[in-house]
Parts: structure tokens; sequence; C-alpha cells
């Protein structure tokens, strides 16, 4: 296997840490950068050199810093994290060769806005049977601002904007949940002086589940999926616990999708399933490594490290996972999904008096994985304890 030096940025980042971890661990160098304070990252031992990185915007400012830090480094590939994918925009070409992705251009950029997401199964001439599964969608331009699809449809309605569609340098990508169609109409016209493009959908049921894929050269090698079973808020939120999972169906609706899509590298299809049904609505993608990274590192799918053997062009036989390993990241999220519940008047007392126990209950099971207890690589989980504590105290 030919061994890397791997810029891995954004390394505060709970999906950093795991490509981190799993391609410090394949043998390959790993230089983490950030630009938080005391991030995740510079605390594992697999990170072997841990650059302080200055923030995206500038960029240009960015760039000059990157450069440096390529040259001193020897780094010759580079994992890219959505920050850094849009900070290079204007220079993505200078770093397209260090970069595991086939895709050129503009064509990587579609990957991550909702707005061109969505707009390819719903536009004029796109694949029928890929309408199915999605929620009410509105797609919102300065030529298109109509909101009649969705007045069928209860709230609460939740208007997402992405960065690579924002009008001022900086931006960050937005979700806005609003309870009624009243109040959707009133911002509309306002957040089109500040996104020139994004989306609004209106609310399905359901639990959290995820199909994630690594395709290479139109070949789909490593495959998995997960069910959410805490998320925080308890409501519906990010997940605090998940396990390996399948659903035949929801993984058949994606893989087409990623087929029609053509997307090459690592991606994360989100779904909502409603068990009392089996009704599944495709939520969004994530054409980069995800926060739950470590749940298919604990049942067997290395992604990070196929990807670079993939990249290599090196062979491999695509493996299986693990179905039924659950994996939970104990601190903080995992206390804040109780806390939540706590504070909920939703819930009977009887049903917050389980959520203790069960708290409990996972935490002595061996059998449960957890986010910051990776195989030589331990010491993060009493610094979560501890940073957890602190704020729970401030």
């Amino acid at each position: 296997m030919k061994r890397h030096n791997i810029l891995v940025a954004d390394a505060n980042a709970l999906g950093s840490l795991a490509c981190i971890r799993s391609l410090g661990r394949a043998g390959h160098r790993v230089i983490a950068t950030s630009a938080s304070p005391r991030p995740l990252g510079f605390g594992s031992r697999y990170a072997k050199v841990c650059l302080s990185q200055p923030p995206y915007d500038p960029a240009a400012t960015f760039i000059e810093w990157l450069d440096h830090a390529i040259e001193q480094n020897a780094i010759d590939c580079i994992i890219p994290t959505e920050g850094l994918l849009l900070a290079i925009r204007p220079w993505v070409e200078r770093y397209q060769h260090l970069m595991p992705l086939s895709q050129k251009g503009d064509e990587i950029y579609r990957a991550f806005a909702k707005f061109d997401f969505f707009n390819s199964f719903l536009a004029p001439g796109a694949d029928a049977r890929l309408r199915f599964h999605l929620p009410p969608t509105v797609l919102i331009s300065p030529s298109q601002t109509s909101l009649e699809v969705l007045e069928n449809h209860a709230g609460p309605y939740y208007l997402k904007m992405d960065a690579s569609y924002a009008k001022t340098n900086g931006a960050e990508s937005l979700v806005i949940r609003l309870p009624n169609l009243e109040k959707v109409a009133s911002v509309v016209s306002e957040q089109l002086q500040h996104y020139s493009r994004f989306i609004i959908q209106s609310h399905v049921k359901g639990e959290g589940v995820g199909v994630f894929f690594l395709r290479w050269k139109g070949k789909v090698i490593a495959r998995f999926m997960h069910h959410r079973l805490h998320e925080v808020p308890w409501e519906g939120g990010v997940s605090s616990l998940r396990r390996s999972w399948w659903h035949e169906d929801i993984y058949q609706d994606a893989l087409a999708r990623l087929s029609y899509l053509d997307w090459n590298g690592v991606s994360m299809f989100e779904y909502r399933w409603d068990p009392s049904t089996d009704e599944f609505f495709l939520m969004e993608l994530n054409a980069r490594f995800w926060g739950s990274l470590h749940l298919p590192l604990q049942a067997g799918i290395d992604f990070p490290k196929l990807l670079i053997s993939a990249w290599n062009n090196e062979s491999f036989a695509p493996p299986e996972a693990q179905i039924g390993v659950r994996c939970r990241l104990t601190f903080p999220k995992e206390v804040e999904y109780v806390i939540s519940r706590m504070k909920s008047p939703n819930l009977s007392l009887w049903e917050k008096i389980w959520t203790l126990l069960e708290f409990f209950v996972l935490s002595l099971d061996p059998r449960v994985k957890s986010d910051m207890l990776f195989p030589g690589d331990n010491k993060l989980y009493l610094r979560s304890i501890s940073d957890t504590v602190r704020k729970l105290l401030s």
C-alpha cells in the first residue's frame, strides 16, 4: 500500500477525527489542521503533525497558508471538507490532483448544494422514478417564489440555504424552521437578498437513517447503512446513538440516485423512515465524510482507508459490515439527549425514568461502542467527560 502525507482539515469535527484515526492506523502520515481552539483531532495519537490554520475567510489568506503548509509538510493528499472546498473554489484546479475526487470543477460543488441536489430530481427531463420518496419541496430562485406545492402539506417548514449560493463571502449554510406558510412567505424575499437560491420543504415524520457509499470509476466498492436510535434534541437532530442496519428498498433508492448523479468518492444519503408505514423520504446528500463515521469503522467498513486505496488504484475485496453494531457519542451528546428528554413536557414520568436507566445500561454494556473509545487512541474519552462536566457547570 502506498503511504501518503495526508492533510485532514477541520480537525475539530468528529468526522475529521475519524479520518485521522483511520488513515493514521493505516500507516499514512496525517497532518491535522483546524482554526478552532483545542480541536479534537489534535488530541489523537494518530495526528503526527498538528497545524493551526487561519479561518477560511478571507480565502486569499487561507490559500497563502495552505500553499505554505503543503510545501513544508510534503503533503500529497488532502481530505476535503465542505468548508475547505468552498474556500478554495476559485483556485480548485490548483489542488485537484491532491484530492481523492474524480469530479472536476463545478461538478464537485453541485454535490454540496441542496438546491442543485433536489433540482436534479425535480427538473423537467429528470428520471420520473426519482421523483418518488422526496419530501414536498419548493425550489426558490429570483424567478420562482411560488409556495403552491406546499399548500396541502402541514408544517413546520424548513428553509435550507447553501453556502455555495450565498451572496456574501464567509456566509454559512443555514436552516430556518418556521411554523406555517404565512411565516415562510414573509421571509422569502428577505432570504433572496442573502442567498440566490434555496429550497423550502415541509415536515415529514420518521426516524433518521443513512445510506453510505464509496463509489469509484462508476463501481460501488463499499456500502453501509445506519439507523439513528437517539438524536439531540430527542425529537430530531444530531445523532448521538446509532446502529449498523439494513433496509433494501432504501438502499436501492439511494443507489439509483447515486448512479444518476454519477458521483464518485464517498457519499451519505440521509433519509427519514417511518417504521409504522415503511415510508421513507430523502432529506439530503453529504458528499464528504460525515459525523457518524466511527460507526462504520467499528462495524468493519473503513471508508477513509478504502478511499485512498481506490484513489491509488489498489484492488481489494468489497468489505461486508457487521449488522447490529451500536455506537454512541456518550459525552456530550448522549448526556444532552437525556437532558432534552428530562425537559420535555410531552413525555411521561415513566418515560423520563427509563431514559435515565437506559443511559446507565448502555454505558455498562461492553457491546456498545463509543466514538471516543477508539482502539489504541482512548485518551479523548476522558477529555470528553471533563469537557462535558465543565460545560454543565458553567
